[in-house]
C-alpha cells in the first residue's frame, strides 16, 4: 500500500478478510465512503440532507443559538 492508501472492508466486517471483501482506497475516498453512508437512511437507503442529517447523526454537531 501507498502511504495514502488504506484497505476498506467492505461488509464492516474487520474480521473478514476474504479478497472479496477487501477495497483498496485513498483514505479521501474511505472518508468520502463513510461520509456518505453516514449520511444514508438505514431503512430506506436515501441519502439524508441538511437538518436530517444532523438529527440522526451519531455525532451531532452543538446548535448555535
Amino acid at each position: 500500500l501507498r502511504d495514502d492508501e488504506i484497505v476498506h472492508h467492505a461488509n464492516g466486517d474487520v474480521t473478514d478478510n476474504s479478497l472479496e471483501n477487501l477495497r483498496v482506497m485513498t483514505q479521501a475516498e474511505h472518508a468520502a465512503l463513510h461520509l456518505t453512508d453516514d449520511r444514508r437512511d438505514q431503512r430506506t437507503g436515501r441519502i439524508l440532507e441538511g437538518a436530517e442529517v444532523r438529527r440522526r447523526s451519531k455525532f451531532p454537531l452543538p446548535t448555535v443559538t
